[in-house]
């Protein structure tokens, strides 16, 4: 539930306090990582939100994987906290590195939808679209961070289309 903070500097004490207060499920540890990083970015304090989506990264990365969507989109959000800070070559790695993954993954779930298709699997078939429609969203936000406008519209177009 979205909770309403009076300012800035009360929102983010209230979540660092979260975060240090001992818990120990890694996924809320994460979580409340990303929405530190996503305050300091709404605040122009990019610098400060690099620590804590690299910090977040490395949970869901521990608890999912590379691959993952949460891991992925807290490098995303990680690279373009980099190219905000004025620190282009590493955001332009690690966007170049999630790039490589979504359309790896992309590769292998518009296989999969063509298989579910053929095989009448509806049920797959719906699961393969919703996440397919997800990379597309992801990759015309690496395209976007990367400076690519035309790959990253082209994609946007294709998450609006669907899986059609």
């Amino acid at each position: 539930e979205p909770l309403n903070y009076s300012g800035f500097d009360r929102a983010i004490g209230y979540i660092s306090g979260e975060i240090s207060s001992g818990e120990t499920e890694p996924e809320d540890i994460a979580d409340d990582l990303m929405c530190l990083g996503d305050l300091y970015m709404a605040h122009n304090e990019p610098q400060q939100a690099i620590k804590s989506y690299s910090t977040a990264s490395e949970y869901y990365k521990a608890i999912y994987g590379d691959d993952d969507l949460s891991t992925l989109e807290a490098r995303l959000s990680l690279a373009q906290a980099y190219m905000e800070a004025g620190n282009e070559a590493e955001g332009s790695v690690i966007v170049t590195e999630c790039i490589e993954l979504l359309e790896e993954i992309l590769d292998f779930d518009l296989e999969d939808i063509d298989f579910a298709k053929q095989n009448d699997d509806a049920d797959s078939e719906a699961f393969l679209c919703d996440e397919i429609i997800d990379l597309y969203d992801f990759l015309g936000w690496a395209y976007d961070i990367k400076g690519d406008q035309a790959q990253s519209d082209d994609y946007y177009n294709k998450a609006e289309s669907g899986c059609e």
